[in-house]
């Protein structure tokens, strides 16, 4: 009696993995992999093309006969002297990741809101004064590059991309940001570098999830305490500003892993920096600092530390605990030749320079 029931029930079970194993397989499928680099080519299976790389083609314009592949997953057009793109390609539903970098695009069309699937745009190097709007309705957007192009404001909707894990804006020529970023919530990596930004905006205490901030070639002039919010935090990069103080808070960045700090206005590293057990290099260097921590030998895992042309003339004891210490860079200070020797015999085993 019970039989017919059982052996349906296997039929089903074996049905449902089956189908299970078969989606897997279709989703690692090579073919949805592999590339195709020719359009004629491509077009002779046009249903079947998901990946298409067309970079460093000369084309001047975008080729309509890319609208033919409805599958299209991932689209690069890097390299390709392309000006703009089609309105058409909207009808590219299924597209994830598209790549318009290096070319001579000037702004994007209204309508892409349909490329609800889109997680990955590039458009670097281009010739874009503004962000396009129409970039703030992508939902699902991930990875977002604007770096090397003419942009002079970063919008305040900027705020609406609520799934942007990776921002580049480097290389612009922005000087204020939107007044709060705190709607970037899951953002990991953000590239401000050579701007002319003069202030972080408030609402960086939110960004918990950022492990990478770069901000090399600004006019900052100080840091924000809310910087202690990014507690993920394992790249911290402000060279060549005009920094002259930096928060107790920055002792809150744990994990914390590179410091630099080169080219700024710092007379004094805050004491909170030795709180920094995970830091591995500090690049202090071309600052006014005239001392530094006492208790900065407490960070175990420094491996390098620069401290070039400052105003030091001597440097605590105790760095010789310190075994992962393996670069002290010393040089451009107005340190004495007695308290130098002193510094050699207790730190010969490292790489020293002065």
């Amino acid at each position: 009696m019970y039989f017919p029931k059982l052996f349906f029930t296997v039929i089903a079970l074996f049905y449902i993995f089956s189908l299970s194993a078969q989606q897997k397989q279709q989703a690692s499928d090579p073919e949805k992999q592999k590339p195709c680099k020719s359009i004629k080519d491509g077009l002779l299976k046009a249903d079947k093309v998901y990946v298409l790389d067309l970079s460093g083609t000369e084309l001047n314009t975008f080729p309509s006969e890319i609208l033919r592949f409805k599958n299209l997953q991932v689209l690069i057009l890097h390299d390709t002297k392309i000006n703009g793109v089609p309105p058409g390609i909207a009808t590219l539903v299924n597209l994830q990741k598209l790549d318009l970098s290096r070319n001579q695009i000037t702004g994007l069309f209204r309508g892409m809101e349909t490329l609800t699937k889109l997680e990955s745009i590039d458009l670097s190097d281009n010739m874009l004064d503004s962000i396009p709007a129409t970039l703030f309705t992508l939902k699902n957007l991930r990875v977002l590059k604007l770096g090397h192009n003419q942009i002079t404001v970063l919008p305040a909707g900027v705020n609406k991309l609520v799934t942007l894990e990776e921002l580049d804006l480097g290389y612009n020529k922005m000087s204020q940001m939107p007044s709060d970023l705190s709607g970037l919530t899951a953002l990991k990596k953000l590239n401000l570098n050579h701007n002319q930004i003069d202030a972080l905006p408030a609402g960086i205490d939110k960004m918990g999830a950022m492990t990478e901030f770069t901000a090399v070639c600004n006019k900052l002039t100080l840091v924000p305490p809310g910087i202690g919010g990014m507690i993920h935090l394992r790249k911290l990069w402000l060279d060549s500003n005009q920094i002259s103080i930096l928060p107790q808070e920055i002792g809150h960045l744990q994990e914390l892993e590179t410091l630099r700090l080169n080219e700024n206005k710092l007379g004094a590293l805050p004491n909170s920096i030795c709180d920094m057990k995970n830091l591995v290099d500090i690049y202090a260097g071309g600052n006014e600092l005239d001392a530094i921590p006492v208790e900065l030998n407490r960070l175990e895992n420094l491996s390098v530390l620069d401290l070039h042309k400052n105003q030091l003339e001597a440097i605590p004891g105790g760095f010789s605990s310190m075994k992962k210490l393996s670069k002290l860079c010393l040089s451009n200070n107005p340190i004495p030749t007695q308290e130098r020797d002193k510094i050699k015999k207790e730190l010969g085993q490292i790489q020293l320079s002065f």
